[in-house]
């Protein structure tokens, strides 16, 4: 893994074993200008106050003031052993997705915001 200065990982390499398993890959994620640090103040100080409730609703509002991170690449081999390039806007959603399966049917979607396949070209997954 790469961090941005002052910011948690950019860039890096990625590999999950869970229940027999597996995936692998190369991230890259887009990370907001304000340093980590800024949120990790905000949580401390949240978790000195001493009555749970108020507690609690500190660091829900200190997690909600965070700027938001995205994944916004993915190239690797997901769990169900297809490769597979997924390709998000700056929200996190995957708008373009390349796909070749492990029995080798390949394929291009093109998504909407929703979440929507609006036009694939190859193999019906």
């Amino acid at each position: 893994m790469i961090d941005q200065l002052g910011q948690d990982q950019t860039i890096g390499f990625e590999y999950v074993e869970e229940n027999g398993s597996r995936s692998a890959g190369f991230k890259v994620w887009d990370r907001p200008d304000a340093p980590l640090s800024d949120l990790v103040e905000k949580i401390n100080q949240a978790n000195a106050i001493e009555g749970k409730a108020e507690r609690d609703a500190a660091i829900a509002r200190a997690r909600a003031s965070a700027p938001k991170s995205a994944q916004r690449v993915f190239v690797g081999k997901t769990r169900d052993r297809a490769a597979s390039v997924t390709l998000a806007d700056a929200q996190g959603r995957t708008r373009i997705a390349l796909s070749v399966s492990a029995d080798g049917a390949a394929s291009i979607d093109f998504i909407d915001a929703s979440g929507k396949v609006v036009k694939r070209v190859g193999s019906a997954k």
